[in-house]
């Protein structure tokens, strides 16, 4: 894994209130020839958000991207550092519920997708990747 920095200076960083940004994320590993990059470039996503210095208001997981905040994710602990730093990490019932994943969620809330509806819609910005 590498660190982005976005400041040269980490004492020069100040607190940034949360973007008005919805992220979405549909799959574990985004589709290529290596599976094994494809998750790598889904992990370096979430670490690069981890280190923003506005971070997203929400990261929202659903499909196999449910995958990334259960136990031994390598995404985990941008995840967790990300909700440290007030983002809402809100995790799809019935994606988990699929993936037989209940017990073994390490981050986040579990949400109905009504809910998720409802967020989205009030949210400025959705990005989905």
């Amino acid at each position: 894994m590498f660190k982005h920095e976005f400041d040269s200076d980490p004492r020069l960083r100040k607190p940034q209130p949360l973007a008005d940004v919805a992220v979405v994320l549909t799959r574990d590993a985004w589709t290529s020839d290596d599976p094994e990059h494809g998750a790598t470039m889904v992990s370096n996503l979430l670490l690069t958000l981890s280190e923003s210095p506005q971070p997203p208001r929400y990261v929202f997981l659903l499909n196999t991207a449910v995958r990334l905040a259960a136990k031994n994710s390598r995404a985990l602990e941008s995840l967790q550092r990300l909700e440290a730093q007030g983002t809402k990490i809100q995790v799809n019932r019935a994606s988990l519920d699929h993936f037989h994943l209940e017990g073994e969620l390490r981050v986040g809330e579990m949400i109905s997708m009504l809910e998720m509806l409802q967020t989205l819609f009030a949210t400025a910005k959705v990005l989905t990747f």
